[in-house]
């Protein structure tokens, strides 16, 4: 009996080592659109591979994107993850508390451009942020624009949005970013400035018109808040704020953009 004991932490230590291991490896998404290069390195390879339309990514995954590339994710069929070009991140699920199944989805930003779009019934159960060197944003609802290189991090919260910005610092503190506001984040301080709607799309745009995913039916993609007022402009609605194809997550019009080959 004393050695059953005994070999009781060895067995509890297996145990959660395992869980953590099995977590890993459970798929965290697909790729839903791909233009130009992209590499993925997963957690526990030790070389790159070039991403392909409908591969699967996991969480700890590190992906880039090459010159004049963009890479687009669907994570759980929750959230929308649009990389720019020359933009690197890691994909993340961390546990809020051990007491609570809530979770936390995490965007490690080390350098580069991303959007992240989040179905709103989502956020009622999960947290999701996106991280850089210098700041962390809370997306509070549900579109989000942020870049992040040595020296500075910007995040921007698309129409109707809504983010928290807080700085790595804690005396230089947090600001609340609403329907198209935008928070220059430097070492010292934080600037925060309101910017127009065609000023969102144009950061937030990520290709040619046409064509920007795979036919997977993604909830989050027909989720987009439509541009504050109640006259949207001439193409927009629901799914499109931004006027005919700009910026949309679920244009099929052609295959010229962001999407499968052929």
């Amino acid at each position: 009996m004393h050695k059953i004991l005994k070999a009781l932490p060895t067995v509890s230590i297996f145990i959660l080592v395992a869980a953590g291991v099995a977590h890993a490896q459970q798929g965290a998404g697909i790729v839903s659109g791909i233009r130009g290069d992209a590499t993925v390195r997963h957690e526990r390879g030790a070389q790159t591979q070039h991403l392909k339309f409908k591969d699967d990514v996991f969480w700890q995954d590190t992906l880039n994107t090459g010159a004049d590339a963009q890479l687009r994710l669907l994570i759980q069929q929750k959230s929308v993850v649009t990389m720019k070009e020359l933009t690197q991140l890691q994909l993340r699920e961390d546990v809020i508390a051990a007491d609570q199944a809530k979770k936390k989805s995490v965007v490690d930003l080390a350098s580069g451009a991303v959007r992240v779009v989040v179905d709103k019934d989502t956020l009622k159960s999960s947290d999701y942020e996106v991280r850089t060197n210098m700041a962390v944003a809370a997306i509070r609802g549900s579109d989000l624009y942020g870049t992040a290189d040595k020296d500075k991090t910007e995040f921007c919260a698309g129409p109707g949005s809504s983010v928290t910005a807080v700085h790595q610092n804690p005396a230089v503190g947090q600001r609340e970013l609403n329907n198209l506001q935008c928070a220059s984040i430097y070492p010292d301080r934080i600037d925060v400035r309101t910017i127009s709607l065609n000023d969102y799309r144009l950061l937030s745009e990520i290709g040619p018109r046409g064509s920007q995913n795979g036919d997977h039916g993604g909830k989050a993609e027909g989720k987009i808040t439509p541009p504050p007022g109640n006259n949207p402009p001439p193409g927009g609605g629901p799914n499109n704020p931004y006027n005919n194809n700009g910026g949309c997550l679920l244009c099929k019009q052609n295959n010229k953009g962001l999407g499968p080959p052929g």
